[in-house]
């Protein structure tokens, strides 16, 4: 057979070689069978039931489909039949019946008479005499600590100089802060001092009698019921000006009599 082989014009790029053909390739070729493998079977089938031996062996429902068989109607479950044995379920409990209780002796009759001329031979004072010899002696109480005895009675504590210390060194450290600022904002401040208990009291008792002369300008102008519809601009703004007064004042009071020391810093242009 002759094999033929065409070329086909592909263009500017030229010719392009055509795929060949073949006469073998006309006949069709039958498709191959696979060959299907023989069924296992278990050596051990029959002889064994798997089920069986884990305990659930086959159920109603366990196929496909529910179970054709019918139950028999007459077999139905029964009041009591799964109850413990021994029991009946007709029985009613027993009626609580409450222990009697044990009661006091009775009361003696009026025809009782009690018994007279009754005597003891016991002495009591010597059985007490007795009785109190042979006791155990009570324990003595504890005597309380004197006090006034003490190794440091009259003594500052130890914890209260240590305290001190510590302030002096809080006091020196800020001391030592403003003076380095002062120095190194303007050269006219001089060094800070602490503010004497005198010159507190001055500040105090001036501030205070301000407070009481701002306090009086501000009832007079209450006294005339002074409020933003009925009043002028100006009266308003002196009420507002005297309620600021007397809040800067009172702060500034508060300031002063605060515990702890207050520092100072003395202009030189004053």
């Amino acid at each position: 057979r002759q094999v033929c082989c065409t070329m086909a014009y592909g263009g500017a790029g030229g010719y392009d070689e055509a795929p060949a053909e073949n006469i073998l390739n006309w006949i069709k070729e039958e498709p191959e069978v696979p060959v299907k493998p023989a069924r296992y079977r278990s050596k051990f089938a029959g002889t064994t039931e798997v089920a069986s031996s884990f305990g659930t062996g086959k159920k109603s429902a366990g196929t496909f489909g529910r179970s054709r068989a019918r139950d028999d109607p007459k077999k139905f479950l029964k009041a009591g039949a799964k109850t413990t044995k021994g029991v009946d379920p007709k029985s009613r409990p027993a009626k609580f019946k409450r222990a009697a209780p044990t009661r006091k002796p009775a009361v003696p009759s009026k025809d009782d008479r009690p018994l007279y001329g009754l005597k003891t031979s016991k002495n009591f004072v010597v059985s007490n005499a007795v009785e109190n010899i042979l006791a155990a002696p009570q324990p003595r109480p504890a005597a309380e600590p004197d006090y006034l005895r003490k190794s440091d009675f009259g003594k500052t504590p130890a914890y209260l100089s240590e305290v001190k210390q510590e302030i002096e060194q809080e006091k020196d450290f800020i001391r030592t802060m403003l003076a380095e600022d002062a120095g190194a904002g303007d050269d006219d401040y001089e060094e800070v001092r602490e503010l004497s208990e005198e010159d507190r009291a001055g500040l105090i008792a001036a501030l205070k009698a301000k407070w009481n002369e701002v306090n009086d300008a501000y009832q007079l102008i209450t006294f005339k019921r002074i409020s933003s519809s009925s009043s002028t601009i100006g009266a308003i703004r002196r009420k507002e000006e005297c309620e600021n007064q007397l809040a800067q004042l009172e702060k500034d009071i508060a300031k002063l009599e605060a515990r702890g020391p207050i520092y100072v810093v003395d202009d030189a242009g004053y």
